[in-house]
């Protein structure tokens, strides 16, 4: 089990996502993603982020703050203002990690999914 099954994995949150307000990754043949993480794009994230969790659902967020305001990069160099990289700026005030393993369970998926939809 792997790259292919975690591709069904991500098939199945497109699916069961569509017509929400969850942003999904766009994905082109030239650049097929591997799914190592389900990111996803969604407004009131910590919100979101907190019914699933207390739903007993493993997300997270891997990517809180665009490269560009991390300390790090603040300290060292001549970072642009704040509102400067808007789309770097909204995925870091919106990004959402889901589940996503090879062994994820229909069962469990649809419960994500339903979490999800219910607001």
């Amino acid at each position: 089990m792997g790259g292919d099954a975690r591709r069904g994995r991500a098939e199945r949150y497109a699916d069961g996502l569509a017509g929400t307000d969850v942003r999904l990754l766009a994905e082109t043949a030239d650049t097929p993603c591997v799914y190592h993480l389900f990111p996803v794009r969604v407004d009131e994230r910590d919100a979101r982020l907190d019914r699933l969790q207390a739903a007993g659902i493993g997300a997270g967020v891997h990517y809180p703050v665009a490269a560009h305001r991390h300390p790090a990069m603040v300290e060292r160099f001549d970072t642009p203002a704040p509102g400067a990289l808007p789309v770097a700026e909204a995925w870091a005030s919106q990004e959402l990690s889901l589940p996503m393993f090879a062994e994820l369970r229909d069962d469990e998926l649809d419960r994500v999914v339903g979490v999800l939809r219910a607001g």
